[in-house]
């Protein structure tokens, strides 16, 4: 039986677009800006908002990194929080990753009590990361926090 006069051409015509979707989609990601090791960088922030580091130290890409309060926040005691840092190795061996996150407020002026490590942990060649640890800090310091300065430091 044949087929409607006009239906190979929409499957072409839709596939066509489909294709093109997906160039352009791909052509839009975000490039990953060279960075020197340890990369350092300074960010607007508030609590729970992912922060795109988009950063390339040596072959290892740092996509992001985010501080959210796993409870109410409240002044006058230590807050129960989680920061996550998010990147793939790409470069050709295994790497020893740490960081620093300093909150500061909006001078730029460090607080006291801001000061949040990410201990030092591996990731082997060609594989994604999503390092999370749970982390305590005061109430008042997350309260106060409107700039976080970000330094990470790698191992090869």
């Amino acid at each position: 039986m044949p087929r409607p006069p006009g239906v190979g051409m929409r499957r072409m015509v839709s596939s066509i677009a489909l294709t093109v979707f997906a160039v352009l989609a791909s052509a839009q990601e975000t490039a990953y800006t060279p960075s020197e090791n340890p990369f350092q960088n300074e960010y607007d922030f508030s609590l729970g908002r992912v922060i795109e580091l988009r950063a390339d130290v040596q072959g290892v890409r740092l996509d992001a990194i985010s501080l959210v309060a796993v409870e109410a926040v409240q002044a006058g005691r230590p807050i129960q929080c989680e920061v996550e840092l998010l990147g793939n190795n790409m470069s050709s061996g295994k790497v020893e990753m740490s960081a620093v996150l300093l909150l500061e407020d909006a001078a730029s002026k460090g607080l006291q009590g801001g000061r949040i490590l990410i201990d030092a942990f591996k990731v082997k060649s060609g594989k994604a990361f999503a390092q999370k640890q749970a982390v305590q800090v005061p109430g008042e310091i997350l309260a106060q926090a409107t700039k976080v300065y970000v330094l990470v430091q790698l191992q090869l």
